[in-house]
C-alpha cells in the first residue's frame, strides 16, 4: 500500500489463500476489515497461482480494478 492510507487502512496482511483468490486483512486503528481479491479463473497448480497474484499485483501497480 501507498504510504497515505486508503479509506483509512494503514496496513494490509495476507491472511487467506486458495485456488479462487487471496483474503487481505485491512488494518486501521479502530478496526480491521477483511476483503477477498478473486482471480478471474481458478490456479490449478502453482505455476497458475503464482501468475494470478503477478496479475492482481500488476493491476495494483498501475490502479486498476480487476475486470470479471
Amino acid at each position: 500500500m501507498p504510504p497515505e492510507p486508503r479509506h483509512g487502512a494503514r496496513t494490509a496482511q495476507p491472511v487467506r489463500l486458495d485456488r479462487l483468490g487471496i483474503v487481505l486483512r485491512l488494518e486501521s486503528p479502530g478496526c480491521n476489515h477483511d476483503v477477498r481479491l478473486s482471480f478471474p479463473t481458478p490456479a490449478g497448480d502453482l505455476e497458475q497461482l503464482n501468475a494470478c497474484l503477478d496479475a492482481l499485483l500488476d493491476q495494483a501497480r498501475h490502479g486498476r480494478r480487476p475486470s470479471h
